[in-house]
Order: C-alpha cells, then structure tokens, then sequence
C-alpha cells in the first residue's frame, strides 16, 4: 500500500504552547519498511529550554486547585477524542496494530484520562495529647515520561496525565520507532498557543505555557541522546518509565547521581503453567491469543508454556491450529480481516529470527510459522513473521531465558507441580506468570509460590479494574503504577508537617 494517510500531516513540536522548527527524522511504517512521514528531532538546547519551561510553570500548576487541573485533563481527553480517528490512522502507520486494535488503543486513551475525575489526593492527620501531624502528598517537580513502541498512546497517557493530576509538570518522550501519536496530541493539546480556562477553551492551549511538552528525537541521535539527557538532568524529579529492562537498567544508574524518584516497568518473561485437567483445545485458544496478541509485542504477554507432559502432545497440537489458521489473518493493520500486523521494527524483527535460530540449532523444532507469513516476503512488505511455536527447547536457550517480544511461543513439557514452579520462576524476570486449571485449589497454591507481580489464575494479561498496582518483580521493575496508591508512591513524595499543640 502506498500511503494511506497522506492527510495526516507532518507533526511539529511544540515548546511552550509553541511550535518549534527543527530538523527531521523519518518514521518508518512498519508493513512497508519504509518512511511514511518526517518526525521532528529536538535539539540539545530544544531539550533544554523545554525543560527549564517545564520546571518554570511547576509551583503555578501545583497550585491550580485540583478541580481546575482536573477540569483541563478532561479537555485534554475532549481533544484526543476529537481527533480520535486520525490518531487511530496514525498508529496503525506508526506501530502496525490492526486498525480495530488502534481505535481501542485511543478510545482507552481518553477514558483513561477521565478516570481521574473522581479522584482526590488525600491528606491524613493524627493527633495526640501534645501535637498535631498532618501527612501530604507533594508533587516531585517535573516528572520525565518515557513510553515504548508496543502501546505508545494509552501507555504514554496513563504516565503523563497522573503526573499532571498530582501536580507535577511533565516532559513526555515517546519512542523515537512510534513518535507520531503523542506529536499529533500535543499539538491538539496546544490550540493556537494561549492559554484559555477550559470551561470556555475551544481554541486555546488547553494546559498553561511548560506544563505538557512532547519531545522526539532518533535513536542516538548525532547531536545527543535525549533519554539520557532527561534522566540525567537535575531539573527532573521523576522519571516514569515502561520499556525494556536494559534501558531501564541505564536510567536507574543516571537518577543515583542526584536520586531522582525512578519508576521502571521492565520487560516480562512470563510462565503459563498448564495442568494436565484443563480442556486442552479452549486453554490452548486462550494461551495462543495471549501470547500473540499485539503480534507477541506486549510485555505481560505469555512467552513460555510449561504443559504437563501426560496433555503435551495434545496441547502443542492444539496450538499448532490456532497458530496455521491465525497465519492467514497476518497483514497490513488495514487490511480487512487482519487480526495480526507486522512486528514494530527491523530490529526486533532481526531479533525474533535470531532467537528461533539459535534455539533451531541447539535442537528446537519449529512445528508451526518461522518465516513471513504466505503471501508476504519479508523485507519487501514490511516486517511479518507468521506465528511461531517450538518445541524440544528448554532453559539455557535464549529463546526460553530471554524475552522475544514477538510472536514466537516455545512449550516445554513438565512432570510435576513443584517441578513447573521452580521453572516458572526461573530468570531474571518477573512481570507476570499464569496457572491453567480447573482445581481451584491447587490453581491458589501455585499462584501464591510464582514470583512475578501479576499473577493470574486461568486467564492472562487482563489488568481488570485498573485499579489495582501493576509492576514486575526482579529485573521486570522498579515501584508500581495504576491505581491510587501506586500512583502516589510513584508522582508524589509525602511530607508530614508537625505542629506543637
């Protein structure tokens, strides 16, 4: 396909309400691996400036009263959602999800933004016979927000507009491989560059001059890195971050220099424990579809499966099935019937293939997938890989002890509950695990022995209400997000303020 929104145009950026001419930098549309639109890249001293504006409007916004704040966060949803479909356009070209998934993607955008509508920040106090203690939740400052590629609109939004609820200023850094979608919003979030009070703002910038800024660059950019700059820089207070455990290694490292309050969803490895009672052919339906969801580029996807040997020949052909009929459903995110785009880069797609190859030649069989889906030739179409199991792999193999974030799923087979756990548990990582089975009992005792920050209980990756904290274990994280009380922990620092009687 050529460009199929060649309306969306260029996006700009935007310092202090107002755009900024820079050079640029392309994006690359996934399903063709070529570039489908130019990306402004910000400069050191572009970086610098939003910074200083971020850090000069903190205090004000601090001070709005919460109901204003709220009040714009609720036009800020407006926006998005009035441009909702362009920016559905925008990130099939950016990332390649199916077209569905994206407008679900944004509609969760905005809605997760209103959910903070009902929300107070709470004060607590204690008194005794001699003084009065009063507990606050102060904002840290300008908070950094650095988001993936994988859900770059929900996952960006749901860092920057708690910070923003709890007072912080926030820098917003997507990546660089979908920067797109959040450019698009902070220019809807702009208007016409003044700012207006949001009960009567159709044109105006809907957050003061500093308070919101998106800012993109390349990959290691000549002129700087800005993921570096930011998490090094002593003006920011806060760092939230979801990505890759490597990268989020580097950002612990550069907040010890000035102990910034960091906050690292990492990357996830996650066991589904398969007990040999389950219905073999709707568990593997489930197993497949959580595993390749989003194309496998989803951190709490399941990325090994541990099945009981006495169901494993059964299973693995059950999921043999699912992956030859879904092969089919593989394509450009706006094709009909595509249930499955292409993997989001070059890189990761290299290193997809570079993880079955070395499990193959260690003995790994490919029983179902391993190349470009019928009808596509990698390199020429973009970045498809059809979907993928293994067999006769095993820990030791990168396949099983790394994450692939992709759509490849290696099933091992194992013999007894304790023997599954130890497994399960094996690794760096611990982001989420799952217990397949229909003895409630036995599902409890293995849920309460694995240790990952989500755990699940004949289901997988479904985050419910919300409302509830979300993190990983081990090398998978670092503090908690989602729900009232990680997000305290996470965009605020507690003062008690003392009083003598």
């Amino acid at each position: 396909t050529d460009m199929v929104v060649s309306s969306t145009t260029a996006p700009r950026l935007f310092i202090r309400n107002q755009p900024v001419e820079t050079e640029t930098f392309d994006s690359i549309d996934p399903a063709t691996g070529k570039a489908w639109i130019q990306v402004p890249a910000c400069t050191k001293a572009m970086a610098e400036d939003a910074v200083s504006s971020a850090k000069d409007a903190q205090e004000a916004w601090a001070a709005t009263p919460l109901l204003d704040r709220i009040a714009m966060l609720e036009l800020a949803a407006d926006r998005i959602e009035a441009i909702a479909d362009k920016l559905a356009d925008a990130l099939v070209h950016d990332q390649g999800k199916p077209l569905q998934m994206a407008q679900g993607e944004i509609k969760f955008t905005s809605k997760g933004i209103n959910r903070l509508s009902a929300r107070t920040i709470p004060e607590e106090t204690v008194e005794s016979d001699f003084m009065i203690e009063k507990l606050q939740h102060r904002p840290l400052g300008v908070v950094c927000c650095i988001a993936p590629w994988n859900f770059p609109a929900i996952i960006s939004a749901l860092k920057w507009s708690r910070a923003l609820f709890y007072g912080n200023t926030v820098i917003v850094k997507p990546s660089p491989e979908t920067p797109v979608v959040d450019l698009m919003i902070a220019e809807a979030l702009a208007g016409d560059g003044t700012w207006q009070p949001p009960s009567n703002n159709e044109k105006g910038s809907v957050f003061p001059s500093g308070v919101f800024t998106v800012l993109t660059a390349p990959d290691g950019g000549t002129d700087f890195n800005l993921g570096a700059f930011l998490s090094l820089h002593p003006s920011i207070r806060g760092v939230s971050f979801t990505g890759s455990t490597s990268t989020g290694k580097s950002i612990l490292a550069s907040s010890s220099t000035d102990v910034k309050r960091v906050t690292l969803e990492m990357g996830g490895n996650d066991a589904a424990i398969i007990r040999p009672d389950v219905d073999v052919k709707e568990t593997a339906k489930q197993i497949f579809n959580e595993s390749m969801v989003n194309t496998g580029q989803v951190c709490i996807a399941i990325k090994r499966v541990y099945c009981h040997e006495s169901i494993y020949y059964d299973f693995v052909q059950a999921l043999v099935e699912q992956a030859e009929e879904a092969a089919s459903t593989v394509g450009s995110g706006f094709d009909e019937g595509v249930k499955y785009g292409p993997i989001n880069n070059a890189r990761q797609l290299e290193r997809v293939k570079e993880l079955i190859e070395d499990a193959v030649a260690q003995g790994a069989t490919v029983v179902a997938g391993g190349g470009s889906p019928p009808g596509t030739t990698a390199g020429t179409d973009g970045f498809f890989f059809a979907p993928t199991i293994l067999t006769g792999v095993h820990e030791g193999m990168r396949i099983v002890d790394e994450e692939q974030f992709g759509p490849v799923l290696p099933v091992m087979p194992y013999n007894t509950d304790e023997e599954a756990i130890s497994r399960a548990n094996h690794g760096e990582y611990g982001l989420g695990a799952s217990v397949w089975t229909k003895d409630m009992e036995a599902a409890n005792m293995i849920a309460n022995r694995l240790d990952a920050g989500s755990v699940w209980e004949n289901c997988h990756g479904n985050l419910g209400s919300g409302q509830l904290p979300f993190g990983g274990r081990k090398a998978s994280g670092l503090g908690r997000e989602h729900g009232e009380t990680a997000d305290l922990a996470c965009y605020t620092e507690s003062v008690v303020v003392r009083a003598m009687k």
